[in-house]
């Protein structure tokens, strides 16, 4: 019996384990990024790398690590007064990816224009936005399928610049074939124009059971699911790539749910990954132990060869030490993430700088080197504080378990995602000295607001923050999972309402008809998310938002902070 199956088992497959979409998509959706101590690490380097004047920026990784879902959580999180290009297929020539990066811009530019002719109105574009204090970055995927000529062309274009400061940030994602590809002698020029790198390895053995947990809890799961000599296995299976992990869950939870069984187990785990790794096609669950074992040695013989293929032996050539990027054999904390991409600045102590700052300025100062210095250490006296913007709940003890009316729901995302949501939120950071706190954001502008009245910087909070956040939502009575097409539920009356949806008749109110179902996608396409119909918590925050409802939103919470700075 294949895992393969029919859209409708798939949905019911999603329904058995209680699950609002299917936790182990491969689509790079940034709302699942897992923060794991390397992507942390790799961000830190991407927003440096961002926030710098001109040059590029070098990811590399094997296939699969979460190079482009760490891309699209930093477009995400990026400033709006940034401009961004993002190529998807840079396997084209010079003229044609001139052509992409100026439709991405809306740079216009006639009928088979030239290069040139691209090239005048993109740099008058890119004055342009330097006049206006913007900043523009091309971002390019998969890197390594560019060629030499299309290379430099690209580190032509980053010789646009005017007195004080380049025009153009380029950042490059790519396998370490890109790595090799930058060490030709033809490109030394680009490679000394790379002011920040990193190379994004797979989970630790430490982190993929988190990494798994994470998942199922973001899709609404009931818990870890997997039993941890399965996860063990997955970990042996894939070296922790996680596009690998992805793939083996998704088809062990179809078989699970297959044999109507309540967790995942070693042997359907080793089914899983035989489909997955492309064995030959034979019935899961009858394949000889024999056969199961010589896959695993493969998998894993193939997996060491890489690595040792990476990692190991010297070097022969300047270029190629140059060219490849560290390894990391342990998880290293947030203190040597931001040393390794912090600029030595060396100052003079015989040579005066400037006035001494006042103590209000060192206070500031202080406050945005050193952003998490007076936070919650307990989550519940985060809670607390979070409660207190709210007049319906049992009380401001910080527990979750005490609310009535209210619910407290986790969600990993975006600050876009957050500033659309529209409420205030608890968030865990990591601060300097790799100590966890826990902050209260009531507002959010270019900077991230806190309920002590401090202000931090949005790059500065994006280097502490696993993306995950928690706000109070009060649900509709009734309401238990995700409301799809065609289904009844007295939620959906309401939803009408909202909508202005109001050709049902009596015996159809509260049913999920096609007008309904147009309408919620309309409505959700407006709101930033994604227009597929199904009515989840997200979709529920947002119509709630658009009546008079009990709860303090960001908006109030900047406006206040306003009026008490005038």
């Amino acid at each position: 019996m294949e895992y393969t199956r029919p859209v409708s088992l798939y949905n019911e497959y999603l329904d058995y384990f209680g699950f609002s979409e299917a936790p182990f998509s491969i689509a790079p959706n940034p709302d699942y990024l897992y923060m794991s101590d390397r992507h942390r690490e790799a961000l830190a380097h991407l927003l440096y790398g961002v926030n710098t004047d001109g040059g590029f920026v070098l990811i590399s990784g094997e296939v699969g690590t979460g190079k482009t879902t760490l891309c699209r959580h930093l477009v995400g999180q990026l400033p709006e007064r940034i401009n961004v290009a993002f190529v998807l297929n840079p396997r084209v020539s010079a003229a044609e990816l001139l052509a992409t990066i100026c439709d991405e811009l809306n740079v216009e530019y006639p009928d088979d224009a030239s290069i040139k002719q691209m090239i005048d109105p993109l740099n008058h574009f890119l004055l342009a936005a330097n006049e206006a204090d913007r900043k523009t970055v091309v971002i390019i995927d998969e890197a390594q399928n560019m060629d030499p000529d299309v290379l430099e062309q690209l580190r032509l274009l980053t010789n646009l610049e005017t007195h004080q400061r380049k025009l153009l940030q380029v950042v490059l994602l790519g396998q370490p074939e890109l790595l090799e590809l930058l060490s030709q002698p033809s490109l030394r020029q680009l490679l000394q124009r790379v002011t920040a790198r990193y190379h994004l390895d797979g989970l630790s053995s430490d982190e993929l059971p988190e990494y798994v947990a994470h998942r199922l809890r973001l899709a609404g799961g009931r818990g870890q699911v997997f039993s941890p000599a399965s996860l063990r296995r997955i970990y042996r299976l894939t070296g922790g790539i996680p596009r690998l992990v992805n793939l083996i869950c998704d088809r062990a939870l179809l078989g699970t749910y297959v044999q109507e069984k309540l967790s995942v187990d070693v042997t359907t785990v080793l089914h899983a990954a035989e489909e997955v790794l492309g064995m030959p096609d034979r019935s899961p669950w009858i394949v000889p132990f024999a056969a199961v074992a010589t896959m695993i040695v493969l998998s894993l013989g193939a997996y060491a060869w890489s690595i040792s293929t990476q990692s190991g032996g010297p070097h022969t050539t300047p270029a190629q030490d140059i060219a490849t990027a560290p390894r990391h054999t342990e998880a290293s904390d947030n203190t040597k993430a931001l040393e390794a991409i912090r600029l030595p600045t060396k100052v003079d102590p015989q040579v005066s700088t400037g006035p001494s700052p006042s103590a209000e300025e060192e206070k500031v100062q202080t406050r945005f080197s050193n952003p998490f210095f007076g936070d919650y250490r307990s989550e519940r006296a985060a809670f607390a504080m979070l409660f207190s913007n709210y007049t319906n709940t049992v009380n401001n003890s910080g527990d979750c378990d005490e609310l009535q009316r209210f619910k407290c729901v986790s969600m990993v995302g975006t600050l876009d995602q957050v500033r659309r949501l529209n409420r205030p939120v608890v968030v865990r950071v990591d601060n300097a000295a790799n100590e966890t706190r826990h902050l209260v954001i009531t507002g959010l502008t270019d900077n991230v607001l806190l309920s002590d009245g401090r202000q931090v910087r949005s790059d500065k909070f994006l280097q502490h923050w696993n993306g995950e956040f928690t706000l109070l939502w009060q649900p509709p009575g009734t309401y238990q999972r995700v409301i799809r097409p065609g289904d009844r539920h007295p939620v959906l009356i309401d939803v009408r309402s909202r909508l202005q949806v109001d050709d049902a008749t009596s015996e159809n109110i509260s049913s999920y008809d096609d007008p309904l179902v147009q309408a919620v996608r309309r409505f959700q396409l407006t709101h930033g998310l994604k227009p597929d119909g199904l009515i989840g918590v997200q979709t529920l925050i947002l119509l709630a938002n658009e009546s008079a409802v009990d709860f303090q939103s960001l908006d109030e919470a900047m406006t206040a902070k306003s009026a008490g700075d005038s």
